[in-house]
């Protein structure tokens, strides 16, 4: 993954990194924890706004959890415990990755220009099929199934 996350509902956490003991990070409740794995990363990550003032190095930042909406209370980061499946202006490469470990499959893009899609979504109950299609109605792809192996194109 390019990012590693560790969310807190409630409570207090003090986190450190393998690579870097000496180093602590406290998480309050509705914090997160962000961890950037590739310089690919990075780049995305210099794009988002940081909520909190602990950033380091553009490598390790705490931000607030994201409402599913802005009068919900459930957050995105946490809606897996509701099982939920949700996802806020992310690329379709990062959605199809979520969509591989709720479904159990693997998804291939055969037409990489759909991979930078951006999307919104939430799922609970929805097959693979039906979350597919939830999809393709906004980005007009085309997909294909078979075994476990989804192909866009």
């Amino acid at each position: 993954d390019k990012t590693i996350e560790t969310s807190l509902v409630r409570g207090l956490v003090q986190v450190t990194l393998h690579s870097r003991p000496d180093e602590k990070y406290f998480l309050k409740p509705n914090e997160k924890l962000v961890v950037l794995n590739t310089a690919d990363s990075l780049n995305v990550q210099k794009q988002v706004p940081t909520i909190s003032k602990n950033l380091d190095d553009n490598i390790v930042a705490i931000k607030n959890l994201t409402p599913l909406q802005s009068n919900d209370s459930i957050k995105i980061e946490t809606a897996w415990t509701k099982n939920r499946l949700c996802f806020t202006d992310e690329n379709f490469e990062e959605v199809a990755h979520q969509l591989e470990r709720w479904y159990d499959v693997q998804i291939v893009f055969k037409n990489n220009k759909y991979k930078d899609i951006r999307l919104n979504g939430s799922f609970v109950n929805e097959t693979l099929t039906q979350a597919l299609d939830a999809l393709k109605f906004s980005t007009n792809f085309h997909y294909d199934i078979k075994d476990k192996t989804v192909t866009i194109y």
